[in-house]
């Protein structure tokens, strides 16, 4: 019995032996896999971190609440370009932080609206590239459900009429009459523009409808 059995064990040791030997090599491969990857996943979480350091973070501009096209991070294009701004740095507009512009709307030729923070409140600039001309216009607190818009109307000898200004985000459209005849623009971006070559009559109040269906006249 015993000399029958001591084969047996022999080999049952051997293939026990094997088996041990297999699954600590497993073992071994695991821990390096959750290894490899433990590393993978710092690295990529170095990385993304270095990433996210670089980004510049975002912070709210008081003078744009409800204006959802100028709150954001600022890009290249925000930046009004340098000979116009020298021109309104020299007009000493202390009071306009023209270093925090967000471009809003660019209209046919090349005219630009930027919105820009004022030292009591939201200030607009309006920018005609092919002439050079910019006028700055500032209004005493932000954009309200009262006083939902902020607009320049120019008129000048021999040139055209222009209405323009910024809009909150719930102004769908401004009505308004030039020359006689009443006009609607709709608003875009929170901009809106017009503009009437014959050079009539600039508007003196307008109606903004808003886009749940209210309308009101402003200023009343």
């Amino acid at each position: 019995m015993s000399a029958l059995a001591e084969p047996w064990m022999d080999d049952l040791e051997a293939h026990v032996g094997a088996a041990a030997t297999r699954v600590a090599t497993r073992l071994r491969a695991r821990r390096r896999s959750r290894r490899i990857a433990t590393l993978a996943v710092t690295a990529i979480l170095i990385v993304g971190g270095g990433a996210l350091a670089e980004t510049t973070p975002f912070h709210p501009i008081a003078a744009y609440r409800g204006l959802f096209g100028a709150q954001r991070a600022a890009l290249p294009d925000d930046a009004i370009p340098s000979r116009v701004l020298e021109q309104l740095q020299h007009a000493h507009l202390a009071s306009v932080r023209l270093d925090q512009t967000r471009l809003v709307a660019r209209f046919p030729g090349d005219a630009r609206l930027y919105a820009a923070p004022g030292r009591s409140g939201l200030c607009f600039v309006y920018l005609e590239v092919d002439t050079g001309g910019a006028v700055v216009g500032c209004r005493l607190g932000n954009l309200t459900s009262g006083m939902p818009i902020s607009f320049l109307t120019e008129r000048g000898a021999g040139h055209p009429t222009v209405v323009t200004g910024l809009a909150r985000d719930d102004v769908r459209s401004l009505s308004f009459t030039v020359a006689g005849v009443t006009r609607t623009v709709a608003v875009h971006h929170n901009a809106f523009w017009y503009r009437d070559p014959s050079g009539g009559q600039p508007p003196r109040s307008f109606v903004v409808h808003f886009r749940d269906g209210r309308s009101t006249r402003y200023p009343r």
